[in-house]
């Protein structure tokens, strides 16, 4: 939109009006939640804490409501009195310091202030001019021309893999066959983040199938990739690595081509590596999708649309959550343009990419079983699954400068700070000042007109949407990564917004002082809400530049864990091929190492989520008991729970009656069962 408009103006100002009305709103009302006991038996360190999951629910989706409530009925009294030119820098310096009181100032003085300030609003805009029309909007930018898309993907392949470092040595481990006992690593991180991957990834490619025979924790696609990887590549750790690093690549080219495509200034794609400290593929999909559905928003051709549902459904089928959440917003993008046979083209997409792998599944059985656990995990992550309590909306506040930097604030900033981001970017694209109560349909549908003349805006309006709807795996697991993962989204509507505030700057379209002031606020608002507190990208550029070095001096040096090889080799020389072995209570990366199968669904003791699953293990055990069972005591308990906790007083109980201690590698306990003979060494198979 123009910004001789006055909607953006009244917007700008508004908004931080309306965000400190929230928080005043979260400060002030007596708003209490209490703990409710969840039905499943999970437990987490919210559930131990005794953490209300409704509380952030409510919060977040009350904080969305509320500011946009209050942003359109005070854009609606401002539109037709903004001033125009330097004038108009008043009303959105007022609404900045009102935002700030809410955030920094004790709630007596915050309100005083936010008070006064909006009472000096009041004052300023009283005599403001009559309603003034509308400026002709400018073309929207359409950079469509293949060779520039071709050139803009080329180089943000180059920068991602630059930015990337790990995979430079992670190939030459591959080309140079690295070898497994050279990779392995003692701790939570190889043993049981990737150990469960190496794990499933292993028992794919023995016949076994997700869901039927183990936990299904993202889409299959996610585990069916590595095991192409081997296929070419050849099984080993190595190329689990190169696999992994390849999919961050693909990630972060996606990210930048998409903000290539909504900015005229593509040099402006270069700060996002300062906000996003890393991608993964799980949204990287979805954004890829977006790049195809800005396709054929400017082009109109289905075969755009078709592409963004072959994207949709690799999405769903790789990681269901974000696929999801891109395909909630791509049908409605349909919709907006009333478009049904495109949409019928990227129904026909996702179903040509779901379709088969389904027929295979069903073929064996484990359809059902993997579509319960693609759909039951997400609602175990809503029940309290590894939950974590989330800070509430009032929590940090007053902010205080001791805490700055401290793990506990900066949840606090990137878990309200990211949906804060997206919802502006929608308030922002959505000419909401428009929309009149007494004539709901009529302004509805000049709002819509207004989208569907501009690809850009629509773009924009699904990726703050997408933010938002990706937020919830954040709310699932509160950790670090969890809440940056879906920091890109917020990142791409930053970058955006500097990139329109240029061009209105140079355009003319606002005086450069109000331009000026604008950027101010946008580093303004970088900076409270914690985007630049993790990314070091010239960090990661120079590691890349010393590992390329250090690889063609030197080669790679090994890394190796001695006890856990020695472990994995007793188990292979003292049980048979192919023979069930139970790992626990978080060592995953076992099956892989010892290429023998689980007995249970479970390749870690973390992701016996309820009751009913510690049931099922006890169950499974009792009726095929392992010979061979091997306890960590050094493994990591994931957020301290204690193993009684985790798997149940019976099942520990059975496995100490049923199992005696035949041999010790340190903190690692080889138990055999009671009840079955030892068998004689039988021939290795390799480690």
């Amino acid at each position: 939109m123009s910004e001789a408009s006055p909607h953006p103006r009244a917007i700008l100002t508004a908004l931080p009006f309306a965000a400190a009305a929230t928080l005043f709103a979260a400060r002030l009302l007596p708003i209490r939640f209490e703990y409710v006991e969840n039905e499943l038996g999970i437990v987490s360190l919210a559930t131990l804490e005794r953490y209300p999951l409704q509380q952030e629910t409510f919060w977040l989706f009350a904080a969305v409501a509320l500011t946009a409530l209050v942003t359109w009925a005070l854009a609606r009294w401002l539109v037709s009195r903004m001033p125009f030119g330097t004038a108009g820098l008043v009303g959105e310096g007022l609404g900045t310091l009102a935002l700030l009181g809410a955030l920094w100032l004790p709630p007596a003085l915050g309100v005083c202030s936010a008070v006064l300030f909006a009472a000096a609003l009041y004052l300023v805009m009283r005599g403001g001019a009559a309603s003034q029309p509308d400026a002709p909007d400018p073309a929207p930018v359409r950079p469509v021309l293949a060779r520039s898309v071709a050139v803009l993907v080329g180089a943000s392949l180059l920068l991602a893999l630059a930015l990337t470092g790990d995979i430079f040595a992670n190939a030459w481990s591959v080309a140079h066959g690295f070898s497994d006992e050279s990779r392995v690593m003692r701790g939570f991180p190889f043993m049981g983040e990737i150990g469960q991957h190496l794990a499933w990834g292993n028992a794919l490619r023995n016949g076994e199938l997700h869901g039927k025979d183990f936990f299904c924790l993202y889409g299959p696609l996610y585990d069916l990739g590595l095991v192409g990887a081997w296929e070419l590549f050849g099984r080993s750790i190595v190329v689990w690595d190169l696999y992994f690093s390849a999919t961050r690549v693909v990630a972060l080219t996606a990210l930048l081509v998409l903000a290539g495509l909504l900015v005229e200034r593509r040099a402006l794609v270069l700060l996002l590596p300062f906000l996003v400290p890393w991608i993964s593929l799980r949204s990287g999909w979805a954004l890829i999708g977006l790049c195809f559905m800005l396709g054929w928003l400017r082009s109109r051709h289905w075969g755009m649309a078709a592409a963004a549902g072959v994207t949709a459904g690799i999405s769903l089928l790789f990681s269901q959550e974000f696929g999801l959440a891109f395909a909630l917003v791509a049908g409605l993008a349909f919709a907006l343009h009333r478009a049904w046979r495109p949409a019928a083209c990227f129904a026909g997409g996702a179903v040509l990419v779901i379709l088969p792998l389904f027929g295979w599944y069903a073929a064996h059985d484990a359809l059902l079983p993997m579509l319960q656990g693609i759909v039951g995990y997400p609602a175990y992550v809503m029940a309290g699954y590894a939950k974590l309590p989330f800070p509430a909306l009032a929590s940090r506040l007053p902010i205080e400068f001791a805490d700055w930097g401290t793990r506990e604030l900066f949840a606090y900033q990137i878990g309200y700070g990211v949906p804060a981001v997206c919802m502006s970017a929608a308030l922002l694209v959505l000419p909401i000042s428009k929309f009149d109560l007494r004539a709901p349909l009529a302004s509805a549908a000049r709002i819509c007109a207004a989208l569907r003349a501009d690809p850009l805006r629509t773009v924009v309006l699904l990726l703050s949407i997408f933010g938002m709807l990706a937020f919830r795996t954040a709310l699932g697991r509160s950790d670090l990564k969890h809440l940056l993962d879906p920091l890109p989204a917020a990142a791409v509507l930053l970058v955006v917004a500097l990139d329109r505030l240029i061009a209105a700057a140079r355009s003319g379209c606002v005086a450069r002082p109000v331009a000026a002031w604008r950027v101010a606020a946008l580093a303004l608002l970088v900076f409270h809400v914690g985007f630049t507190a993790v990314p070091a990208p010239l960090r990661g550029l120079r590691a890349t530049f010393a590992t390329n070095v250090a690889l063609w001096r030197n080669g790679r040096a090994p890394v190796g864990a001695p006890l856990v090889t020695q472990v994995a080799r007793w188990v292979q020389l003292e049980t048979e091929v192919g023979e069930p072995v139970l790992f626990l209570p978080n060592s995953g990366a076992y099956y892989y190492l010892t290429n023998r199968p689980a007995p249970i669904r479970f390749v870690m003791g973390h992701q016996i989520v309820t009751q009913a699953h510690r049931d099922e293990v006890l169950a499974e055990l009792r009726a095929n008991p392992p010979r061979t069972f091997v306890w960590d005591e050094g493994a990591l308990r994931v957020d301290g729970l204690s193993d009684e906790q985790v798997f149940g007083q019976p099942l520990l109980d059975w496995l100490d009656d049923n199992y005696a201690e035949v041999k010790r590698f340190g903190p690692v306990s080889i138990q055999r069962h009671r009840g079955r003979s030892v068998l004689a060494s039988p021939e290795s198979d390799g480690i």
